[in-house]
């Protein structure tokens, strides 16, 4: 094998290295946004989002460096640029990969949190909160996924969205134009999952304070 062969093939191995690194890291930090997020979700260990972000830069170093030195082979065979055409063409293909790369992992976690969530399974019934005591006792919406969990969001055949939340009666689905909870049958399936929401309850301020 000559030495051109030789190269390509690190420049081939290195990009693969990072591509490899990138997307565990991004799958980690899916891991560790929704443990974060959502007390249904597997735990994971303290250092996962540090080592998942230092994962992403390294991948996005390796696949930055592979596509730099393969634009620069074009003009410059040699192992590192040795002309200003050659070094032009690397540092233009390392940025390029370097802001795809950035503006591409925020989605990609947020693919990899909804994945997570999305195969949790439930491991029973979660103990009533103190406002479900003012939810109206109807029978659980069977218009709700089984493995839908609160605080998912589905949008159903007609362009209505729905949130899924937990009742004293099972799983029911509220309006997100009206927040009124609905009756079996009004959603027109299939519901469609579409991301998730989280919900911050204020107290009611005493009189006089």
């Amino acid at each position: 094998m000559d030495r051109s062969a030789i190269l390509w093939a690190a420049r081939l191995v290195t990009g693969g290295i990072g591509v490899v690194l990138m997307f565990a890291a991004v799958r980690l930090l899916g891991r560790a946004r929704a443990a974060a997020s959502w007390p249904t979700a597997p735990p994971v260990f303290a250092l996962a989002r540090p080592l998942g972000w230092a994962g992403v830069a390294a991948g996005l170093a390796g696949l930055a460096t592979a596509s730099a030195l393969s634009l620069a082979a074009l003009t410059d065979p040699g192992p590192v640029p040795g002309n200003p055409r050659a070094w032009l063409l690397a540092t233009a293909g390392g940025l390029a990969v370097l802001l795809a790369g950035l503006g591409a992992t925020g989605p990609l976690v947020g693919r990899a949190e909804l994945s997570v969530l999305i195969r949790t399974r439930r491991t029973g019934d979660h103990p009533a909160s103190p406002i479900e005591a003012l939810l109206p006792a109807q029978p659980s919406d069977r218009d709700v996924p089984a493995a839908g969990q609160p605080g998912w969001v589905y949008q159903d055949m007609a362009g209505d969205w729905y949130l899924a939340v937990a009742t004293g009666t099972g799983p029911r689905l509220v309006r997100l134009t009206d927040f009124t909870l609905v009756p079996a049958g009004t959603p027109k399936p299939p519901l469609e999952l579409r991301g998730s929401v989280e919900i911050t309850v204020y107290p009611v301020s005493r009189a006089g304070t």
